[in-house]
């Protein structure tokens, strides 16, 4: 709602999905200065890579005050926080899982 006061849950640094987008930003820009050899496209591929490691400066940044509540919420109510762990393990997993049998394949490709 616009005017009103932020709620505890809103992320800080606004939207926290910009690194994403930053990822994709940079790495076609780099393509593109390397296929076309222009000094410009250069240019902006350096200015992406800066503002992704600032996205991402940023994010981390959060993810501390994200565990700090996590723990403060432990004391409070334990159900919750046993499920919020048990969220976040399992993310942890798939995200590993993922990035594992992503790696399997290209090897396996080569």
């Amino acid at each position: 709602m616009r005017g009103s006061a932020p709620c505890r849950d809103e992320p800080k640094g606004g939207n926290n999905h910009s690194w994403v987008n930053g990822v994709i930003a940079s790495v076609t820009s780099i393509i593109i200065a390397i296929r076309t050899k222009d000094w410009r496209a250069g240019l902006i591929s350096v200015y992406n890579v800066g503002a992704l490691i600032y996205d991402m400066w940023e994010y981390l940044g959060n993810v501390g005050d994200a565990v700090k509540d996590i723990v403060e919420d432990l004391g409070r109510d334990e159900d919750s926080a046993i499920l919020a762990l048990i969220i976040v393990v399992g993310l942890a997993l798939a995200i590993g899982f993922i990035i594992t049998y992503a790696a399997y394949r290209a090897g396996r490709d080569r």
